[in-house]
């Protein structure tokens, strides 16, 4: 790629000085204009091919009537997209790592979908159970937990086994119950929150 060369004529230089640097400049606007955009001479100038952003090492300022859509270091500490609301409003990550462990997480458009599992769950009993990540630490929701759905997992025409959330689950942690019997079951969940 060649060098762009900034305010050129000046007063003072010939065209035939300066014409190497202006063919430069419109190859340099040429290169730049077709990177990542259909080619400029076809019916569908103007247009991307994809979009690549850089991370951002701060949310950027917005206006009134304006947002931003960024790219910085999110979960999982790799590259996610971002949006700010308008007149520097609130910012939002819209996209997430996708932890695929036996406890995991999906966050998406600032809400997480999480899932686990406890083993060793005793029946009849109220058991604490940590939102964990896949590498067994403590990961919680921001702010606010929508619905857990808690389940012993078995199915069959033999298994009477329930787990039920009792009362009402926090950001760190919820409880559940699981249903009279004789063994220690694995209860499995799905949580929803922000």
């Amino acid at each position: 790629m060649v060098n762009f060369t900034p305010n050129i004529p000046t007063t003072g230089q010939t065209l035939g000085g300066t014409r190497d640097n202006i063919r430069n400049n419109f190859t340099n606007y040429y290169d730049n204009m077709t990177k990542n955009h259909v080619d400029v001479n076809s019916a569908d100038r103007g247009k991307h091919k994809f979009l690549q952003m850089p991370e951002q090492g701060s949310d950027p300022a917005t206006l009134a009537n304006e947002i931003a859509l960024f790219c910085k270091q999110g979960s999982g500490s790799v590259a996610q997209l971002f949006l700010r609301n308008e007149n520097n409003g609130i910012v939002q990550q819209i996209t997430g790592a996708f932890d695929a462990g036996n406890n995991g997480k999906i966050e998406f458009f600032g809400f997480k979908l999480k899932w686990g599992f406890q083993a060793a769950v005793a029946p009849s009993s109220n058991t604490t159970i940590t939102y964990i990540d896949s590498l067994g630490n403590p990961d919680p929701f921001t702010s606010a937990v929508y619905i857990v759905i808690p389940s012993c997992g078995t199915f069959g025409s033999n298994s009477a086994e329930s787990a039920s959330v009792v009362g009402t689950p926090n950001i760190n942690n919820f409880v559940v119950r699981t249903s009279a019997g004789a063994t220690n079951r694995t209860v499995y969940y799905i949580a929803i929150g922000i």
